[in-house]
């Protein structure tokens, strides 16, 4: 007999797919893979073998997470020689003068800040333009407070910006015109 419902928990069955623990809830599956079961019980991709565990055929798409991985579909981005931002960032800054772009204000300082990500601003977001993420020309070194502005910043911020340290922001924006036609090319 059982002392108390923490031995109970233990002993009661489990699931008789490979790799999962969860306890019996009908026809010797668990909840979750009864609920797979049922769904897909009087269709030809799922049969049952003799144990009791779900055995997928070629077209059958089962999976336990919502992501679907395409191996057709090609990646996201172009090589751009760059495994990802970080060594990108590092080569950029070891080949700059080390100074924005815009307003050659000095970036030494956030060397080993988190600021110092803020120094790279990509010209093409990388949401709307993925396959440029690690494309060394999309990217530019500004100022933290230059990237805040050109994020996010309004119109006035950006004039209020160039009359204080003479610079101007069309360089930025003339570029990214630039990369917008080259990546309709692309």
């Amino acid at each position: 007999m059982l002392k108390s419902n923490a031995d109970w928990k233990y002993n009661q069955k489990k699931c008789t797919i490979d790799d999962c623990n969860k306890p019996i809830w009908a026809n010797s599956l668990c909840k979750y893979h009864h609920t797979i079961y049922k769904a897909t019980e009087n269709s030809k991709d799922i049969r049952q073998n003799r144990i009791g565990t779900l055995v997928k055929r070629k077209e059958a798409l089962i999976k336990r997470s919502g992501i679907k991985k395409n191996l057709n579909k090609p990646a996201p981005f172009a090589d751009f020689g760059f495994q990802n931002q970080m060594e990108m960032f590092i080569t950029i800054w070891r080949e700059s003068n080390k100074k924005s772009e815009l307003s050659k204000r000095d970036l030494q300082k956030f060397y080993g800040t988190d600021f110092w990500y803020n120094c790279f601003a990509h010209i093409l977001a990388k949401a709307t333009y993925p396959r440029w993420k690690l494309n060394r020309d999309n990217i530019m070194l500004l100022h933290p407070e230059e990237h805040t502005i050109v994020d996010i910043g309004l119109v006035a911020d950006q004039i209020a910006y160039e009359e204080i340290h003479k610079c101007s922001f069309f360089v930025f924006f003339d570029k990214q015109t630039e990369l917008k036609k080259a990546y309709g090319r692309f």
